[in-house]
């Protein structure tokens, strides 16, 4: 990273814009491409003046296969991968939503050419809830309290007037510290604001229950998350829906392949006593 970096950072918070903190960002940026990663993005982190913070590196032509390196470019047409994780992050953490304290961000060019930096505070000592999971008896009492409290983030960014489109068990963070716990949504790119139908319960609701559609858990652990995430109550209509964006949604092609991947228990969860 010895390249000279082209970037004009944009901060959060006035108490960074500094020059120190520039040139500290400047020395461990860099504009340059580095091509066929395994990664779709680059996380480093880096301790200035005693605390900790995560430099998440954004550029198509960093990684490896071709279709990832085609999605991304065009994307950046409109809006750096920088840029969508920093004003997500802004989104959630001004909603009150617990996620990552964002800093700065800045993009460099365009197309497989750009190259940008997402800056935040690093949440200390966080544990991804999906190993957490993982490991427990799917009777666990603590597995479900931590489906719960995943459930109850999530509701509250649709509360907001918010989406996160990738709800999955390694987008949340648990800390536990000084006899007490905090769990943290993050992957701040996947939040968009609720435009369609936001003002329809229905319909909003319609899509919220999109973002679960990657939610890969038993179907007694999916049942607890909507139960939780309607306040405890469990409506069939919501396995339903559920059900429908599990198995490809309006899409043809994914319907098919998740036919042939997903069991039908899973895809037709709606049928199962509730």
């Amino acid at each position: 990273m010895n390249e000279k970096p082209k970037f004009e950072w944009i901060f959060y918070d006035p108490q960074y814009e500094t020059e120190e903190f520039v040139g500290f960002l400047n020395r461990e940026t860099s504009s340059a491409i580095t091509r066929n990663r395994e990664e779709r993005h680059q996380l480093h982190f880096r301790e200035y003046n005693g605390k900790s913070y995560v430099i998440k590196r954004f550029s198509p032509s960093d990684n490896k296969r071709f279709g990832h390196r085609l999605d991304l470019a065009l994307k950046s047409l409109f809006s750096s991968g920088a840029k969508r994780s920093y004003r997500g992050a802004v989104w959630l953490w001004e909603a009150g939503v617990p996620t990552i304290r964002p800093v700065a961000y800045s993009s460099f060019g365009r197309g497989f050419s750009q190259v940008g930096y997402f800056i935040y505070e690093a949440i200390e000592g966080g544990a991804r809830v999906s190993s957490m999971i993982s490991e427990m008896a799917k009777d666990d009492p603590e597995r479900y309290r931590l489906i719960e409290r995943m459930a109850v983030i999530t509701r509250r960014v649709h509360d907001a007037g918010y989406r996160h489109t990738d709800i999955v068990g390694h987008n949340f963070l648990l800390v536990r510290e000084d006899g007490g716990e905090k769990m943290y949504l993050i992957d701040t790119d996947k939040t968009k604001k609720a435009f369609i139908a936001s003002r329809i319960p229905f319909f909003k609701r319609f899509f919220d229950i999109r973002c679960l559609r990657r939610l890969r858990i038993d179907n007694d652990g999916i049942r607890h998350f909507l139960r939780s995430y309607e306040g405890g109550k469990l409506r069939k209509w919501d396995l339903r829906i559920f059900a429908f964006w599990l198995s490809g949604g309006f899409n043809p092609r994914k319907r098919v392949d998740l036919k042939r991947r997903l069991p039908e228990t899973m895809r037709k969860i709606y049928k199962e006593d509730v």
